[in-house]
């Protein structure tokens, strides 16, 4: 999770000048570069699938990475799946504002990041949910910041969103069809 790019506090406009072909977040002005493995993918695209099979698509969407959510001028990241009700912030290019729901996939090199750095941004821009999956473990920890609570669950839970209506992840079913 090293931090790169360190010379100076970056913005998004600096974040949306950039052309090499690396991911990279910026999170409170300091950049980190955004990767990911094959059982990752595997994980967010299990999810995705249910995700999306659910959403009432004229109401909500639900995207992935590499997908940037512009949280302020000194943050944009790219959550691994996350769901947008709110049409106004939506701009085609990017989306400006917490989402409904943020789900991020742990790594080891974004453990750190993610349970932390991001779930306090993720807080302070009003995100109302916010999942960590951690497959590695078979925990998902479910963050739910307009009620104040916070849960945890196994691998073979069957988690509701308290913040999308209709959208529940089975993950015995994402668990078991992991390659």
């Amino acid at each position: 999770m090293e931090a790169i790019k360190q010379d100076k506090l970056y913005t998004v406009d600096d974040y949306l000048y950039w052309d090499d072909d690396e991911s990279y977040e910026v999170i409170d002005g300091i950049v980190y570069n955004h990767c990911s493995s094959l059982r990752h993918q595997d994980v967010s695209s299990e999810i995705l699938s249910q995700i999306s099979a659910q959403l009432d698509k004229r109401r909500c969407k639900v995207f992935a990475a590499p997908s940037d959510v512009v949280l302020d001028d000194y943050t944009v990241v790219q959550p691994d799946i996350f769901v947008i009700c709110d049409r106004s912030r939506y701009s085609g290019d990017r989306f400006r504002g917490g989402p409904e729901l943020v789900i991020e996939i742990l790594s080891k090199s974004s453990e750190l990041r993610d349970n932390c750095i991001k779930m306090k941004k993720y807080k302070e821009s009003k995100v109302s949910e916010y999942w960590i999956v951690d497959f590695s473990n078979g925990v998902i920890k479910v963050h739910d910041f307009s009620g104040n609570s916070e849960g945890e669950f196994g691998k073979d839970s069957i988690v509701v969103s308290s913040s999308v209506v209709g959208v529940e992840v089975n993950f015995k079913t994402v668990f078991d069809n992991l390659w």
